[in-house]
This record gives structure tokens, sequence and C-alpha cells, in this order.
């Protein structure tokens, strides 16, 4: 993986063959937290508001809690799928308000219908997004892995032609990848995206110092006996006479 140093990270570490190790533990973490920090970017909270039945079914036994009844028949139809705001983490769904129980008109079940609100963990990764998973299985096709059961992640190998060491990646090995696109559908069981491989895992980072511009070199001006003596046109007063004198013959 390369890593450009800023100029921040020149002040901190200058270039300096007896500190490289040092560079390269700074170098480390700050791309770990890089990936952690990006990471946190895919979760966001979201707040749903559901129409949740309870059957005669529910209700023959002896009842604790209507909220913890209503939650739980909450988290089976939203957790672990895709909603429009991405998937939902499981054990993340908390009952924020819900309305009294109603008989819709029409309807003969028996069932009670509650409006209830909800707040929830979503993950929906967007475009850019550094991720660490472990290979799954690699073949002709390319490189397949899963993060947090949530994401599918494709890297396909004609992204990556030519690239010695993408080919020599096995199953069960930690690598970083680059969401490139996304895609799912209201329900699905999880994300499917499209990456790019970036690097192993713990590799060696490449260290390449960013180029810092330069000033423009201009020549010394001469002073002193150096310079260059310059000419004055003077007029004196012979001079003046003679121009007087060839102007009152011309008249």
């Amino acid at each position: 993986m390369k890593y450009i140093l800023g100029p921040t990270d020149t002040l901190l570490f200058p270039m300096n063959s007896t500190i490289l190790n040092d560079r390269r533990q700074y170098l480390a973490l700050k791309i770990d937290y890089m990936i952690a920090t990006i990471s946190s970017t895919m979760e966001s909270d979201a707040f749903f508001q559901e129409k949740v039945y309870l059957t005669p079914k529910d209700l023959r036994n002896d009842i604790q809690s209507v909220d913890t009844i209503l939650l739980n028949k909450l988290k089976e139809r939203l957790e672990q799928r895709c909603s429009p705001h991405g998937y939902v983490l499981p054990g993340t769904l908390e009952l924020l308000t819900r309305s009294a129980g109603m008989v819709d008109s029409g309807r003969f079940s028996g069932e009670w219908a509650f409006l209830v609100k909800a707040k929830g963990s979503v993950l929906h990764p967007p475009e850019g997004t550094m991720v660490e998973v472990e290979v799954l299985k690699s073949n002709k096709m390319g490189v397949y892995a899963v993060y947090e059961n949530a994401i599918r992640i494709m890297v396909p190998r004609d992204l990556h032609l030519g690239d010695e060491e993408f080919d020599q990646l096995k199953v069960g090995e930690r690598i970083r990848v680059e969401i490139q696109k996304s895609r799912f559908q209201l329900r699905d069981p999880f994300i499917v995206s499209v990456a790019v491989y970036r690097g192993r895992a713990g590799a060696a980072t490449e260290i390449v110092r960013a180029i810092e511009p330069t000033a423009t070199e201009v020549a010394p001006i001469p002073t002193g006996t150096e310079a260059a003596p310059v000419e004055l046109n003077t007029v004196t007063e012979s001079d003046a006479e003679e121009e007087e004198e060839e102007e009152a013959k011309e008249e």
C-alpha cells in the first residue's frame, strides 16, 4: 500500500533512516485510524415508522410488556435485512413511541394494530469507502469477501490484470479493499458491492514523500565594485551654445 507523507507527517518524522521503523509504525497506526474512521462513516442512525400487528396468539399468554412484544416483532421484520436506509444491524433497534392498539375497519382477524416508531443503526457504504475484510473465495472471477455479514464484496480479477500480488491472494488472508459501487433492494439479506484491491492488511507500507515546491533561484544583483558603471547623457554649456547657433543659421 502506498501512503504519501504530508507536511504534518514530515514535521513529526523527518527523513532519517535511523527512525524508519518508527515512521512505519506511525503510518500503520494512521492507516488503521483512517480505515476505522471511514468504516464508521458507513454506520449511521436511522428512524423507522412501522405498523405492527399483534394476533390473538401473541396475546393469549401472560403479557409482561406490550412494548417488548412489539419490539421483538419489529426486530424480526427489520434487523439483518436491507431497509431504504441500508442494512439494519442486529441488536440495534430501540422502541421510541407507539400508539394505542386499534382494529382496522373491514378486517375480522382479531388482530390489534400499533403504529410504532423505532431507531436503529444501519450500514450503507458510500463510494470510496475502504474496509478490511477476509478472503472467503478466490477463483478465476476474482476475490470474494464479506464485511460483518452485511456486505458481500466482489473484487473482479479483470480490474487487476497483471497484478502479481492480487493473483497470489489465498483464502483466509486479510486484505484492504476500496468499495466502488453498491446495490441492494428492500428486504434483501445483504448488500452487494464491487471493490478494488488496495493491499494486504498489516503489510509494509511504501513511504513516498510529497514533493515540496522550491523557490525560484534569482541571480543576485551585483553591488559595490562588482556593479557595472552606468553612463549618463549630460548636456554642457558649450553644447547648448552650438545648438543655438545652428538654429539661428537655419532661420
